[in-house]
This record gives C-alpha cells, structure tokens and sequence, in this order.
C-alpha cells in the first residue's frame, strides 16, 4: 500500500490518496487533477525511489520536467509513504540518500507521462526547424512524450483503429498519414483532434507494451491526461479497453485523469465484470475476462476546490453512480425549470 500525500501545492489544498494499480481522478477544469497526475509520475519516475531519493532533486523534477515551478508555496508539503519508507519534500524529517543519477541515453522510462498537449506533437515533428529557429520553449514532458511517440512510430509501421472510424496510421517520408475509410490520405496534422490525439497516444502505449513487455520483470508508471479527448461516447469506451488490454499483462501502475463519466461507467462496468464472474464465468461471453478490474486494485476520486475525496462505494467496491451521474441530474434540473415555466 502506497499513501499519497499533497498539501498547499498549485490548486491542491489538502489531498490524502491511497494509491491503488489503477487510479482515476475527475473533476471540473483546473482543479488540480493533472498535478497530482504529475506527482504521481514524478515519484514513479525513479528506478528506485530509496537509492535516488534526494529532495533537491525531486523538486527539480517537478520544476524542471513537469512544469510545476509556479506550483510551489509557503507550507507545500509533499510525501508518498511506501513500505520502504517515506520520501517528502519540505518536511524537515525527509530522508537523505545518495546524489541523484546524471541522465543517462535515452531508454524506457520507469515513469511515462502522456500529455492532453500530445496532439501538437506531429505537428512539432514535421516544423521541428520552425521550433529550432523560433526558439520556441517546449515543457521537458512533452518533449519526452515526443521521444517516446517517435519511437512508437518506428515500431508500429502501419496501425488500423477500428474505433476511429477505420482509419488507417503509417510513416512515410518523414511525414505521419492517415488513410482514411474512403481510401483517401492526408496528414495526421490535418485530421479531426480526436485522430490527432489519439493515434499518438495508441502508437506510445504500444511501444511501451512491445518493449516493457519483453521484460516482464520490469514496473512501469503510465499516466494518461484525458484519454477521451475529442472521442465520441462509444470511442471514449472502445479506447480505454483497447489501452488496458495493453497495460494489464504489464507490472504497471495506471494514473487517468478524465471529464468524462463514460469513462468512470466503463471503469464500473469492467469491475463489476470481474465481481459477477468470479461466481459465473458466462461474464465472458460479455466481457473478455483479460479486461475484469479487480476493485481492490482501483481507486477513484474527485478533485474540487482544493479537496480530494473518494468516489468508491464502500459497499459494493465500485464508483458511486450518483457521482457518475451527478451532470445529467443538474441538466435534467435544468430542463424541469424550463419545462416549469412552459405550462406555468
């Protein structure tokens, strides 16, 4: 069991997380979701986090690689307690260990952080010059998703996504195509944003499960910033499957960050798959069990005003349903009124 805790950092007021294999954050627009994202991939970012570990350096990290540096205030209090101790920054009682690693040649990370800013990275690939010539600053994390994204390009020389419509990905000439189901081509820089940000992102998961899975000893820390970015409902769902039948034969640890409820149905209904099957194994007719989630190993939240809570039902283990339904009762509200003032 791993315990997160943020105080006083960006948007967080107060924030205590016990960290499960899969942890979902939602809430309303800059309430802190991405930032304890980026703790999260911080902390997992260590090959091993007691060895490594100096305080100096994980704050450089957060500044540095997450872009995070405004963040920082008076009584900022960050710490995640592990069973081999706990590693915090400004705590007086912060362990000290060993100066932390000079950066070694690129290879896979422990920690992968996937940006909602991943559409711009086919279009900063095919102007690298442009951003050269115009000194254009790019965050460090969206540089490295970058690497990781032309890795994945290498490996994946041609790439089908039924869910996209058909649509078909491949590198040619420098340049990254899209076929679509019409038979015609045109460059993924100019397809809709919810190609755009979704072609990337499948092309670096699959790299990460191709290679991290060859080495089955090996953890890996994937956070994922809106994967339902500009996907209609049933598209929203098809990828979040897609992605854990990826990362699920992985040693993983899974951070999303979401405004979507279909993404939270999908969550519960993958959960509740694994819940039902453990006494009728015909679940499988309906959901593969390679995609059952034990709720045991999920955890989700909502972020509000500083404050993080809990979203699971302590009763039956899955995400509550009012919270997933919390927008549609404020838009039926809504209509009610107007319905009200219609026959008044």
């Amino acid at each position: 069991m791993e315990k997160l805790r943020i105080r006083n950092f960006g948007p967080i007021e107060d924030a205590d997380i016990d960290l499960k294999r899969i942890n979902v954050f939602i809430g309303p627009q800059a309430s802190g979701k991405s930032t304890i994202a980026k703790v999260i991939s911080a902390f997992r970012s260590y090959n091993n986090l007691k060895a490594e570990w100096v305080e100096r350096g994980f704050i450089e990290r957060l500044k540095e690689d997450y872009g995070l540096s405004s963040f920082f205030q008076e009584g900022t209090n960050i710490s995640l307690e592990t069973n081999n101790g706990t590693f915090s920054i400004g705590n007086a009682s912060s362990p000290s260990m060993l100066q932390e690693p000079e950066a070694a040649y690129y290879s896979i990370p422990s920690s992968v952080y996937i940006p909602t800013e991943r559409v711009l990275v086919p279009l900063i690939s095919e102007n690298s010059f442009l951003f050269i010539s115009e000194k254009i600053f790019i965050q460090k994390y969206i540089t490295e998703f970058g690497i990781l994204f032309q890795n994945g390009r290498k490996l994946t020389k041609e790439l089908t996504v039924d869910f996209l419509d058909g649509v078909t990905y491949y590198y040619e000439d420098g340049v990254d195509k899209v076929k679509l189901k019409n038979g015609r081509t045109i460059r993924l820089t100019e397809s809709s944003n919810g190609i755009q940000t979704t072609l990337p992102l499948l092309l670096a998961v699959i790299f990460l499960s191709d290679k991290v899975g060859k080495k089955n000893t090996r953890d890996i820390s994937i956070a994922i910033e809106e994967p339902e970015l500009s996907l209609f409902p049933s598209a929203q769902t098809a990828l979040l499957k897609y992605l854990l039948e990826l990362i699920t034969p992985l040693n993983y640890h899974l951070t999303i960050t979401t405004h979507s409820p279909y993404t939270l149905t999908t969550i519960n209904n993958l959960i509740y798959a694994y819940q039902v099957g453990q006494m009728n194994k015909s679940v499988h007719d309906i959901v593969p069990d390679k995609l059952w989630l034990n709720p045991n190993d999920v955890g989700a939240w909502f972020v509000e005003n500083g404050i993080v809570r809990s979203i699971i039902d302590e009763e039956n283990n899955q995400i509550k349903a009012e919270e997933i339904d919390k927008i549609s009762e404020v838009l039926n509200h809504e209509y009610d009124k107007i319905m009200d003032l219609k026959f008044s």
